[in-house]
């Protein structure tokens, strides 16, 4: 995108690049559509179970530690490479790598499934991880937010 010519109209606010979506959306053919949603979809997350209420402090940043992991080996490549190297506000990004690591498909969660196809969309790669400390950990400490099926 960087090398091409900038698209005839370029939105001004957010309100303008809301209208451009919407056109976007409503005409552009089916499997540009869903791959610009997959990659949205993935540029923020995953939040829970780190937010759940009913957890102690303990619970809350052992949960915190998992998150960021998994936020770091796959959100936060993503956003890199979404808009190729422009990430606003402050978003953390990794730049260093073309590809996103997840854990192995029966671990999955209903956000792993985004980050696959978001990275699917941007021609990234997708590495399948086993993190047994992950696994022990929610395990441990919250056995009813541990991941149990796979995201088709």
């Amino acid at each position: 995108m960087k090398d091409k010519e900038p698209p005839p109209y370029t939105p001004r606010n957010l309100d303008e690049m809301r209208e451009c979506i919407q056109r976007f959306m409503n005409m552009a053919p089916g499997g540009d559509t869903a791959r610009f949603w997959n990659l949205i979809t993935a540029l923020r997350g995953p939040d829970t179970p780190c937010e759940t209420t009913d957890m102690d402090q303990t619970q809350r940043e052992i949960a915190y530690k998992a998150r960021r992991q998994r936020k770091s080996g796959g959100v936060e490549v993503i956003r890199w490479h979404a808009f190729h190297g422009t990430v606003g506000g402050t978003a953390r990004y990794r730049s260093d790598r073309d590809y996103i690591e997840v854990p192995p498909r029966k671990q999955h969660d209903h956000h792993d499934g985004h980050l696959v196809k978001a990275a699917e969309a941007i021609g990234l790669k997708v590495e399948y991880k086993e993190n047994l400390k992950w696994r022990k950990t929610w395990s441990q400490i919250a056995p009813r937010f541990a991941p149990t099926g796979t995201v088709e």
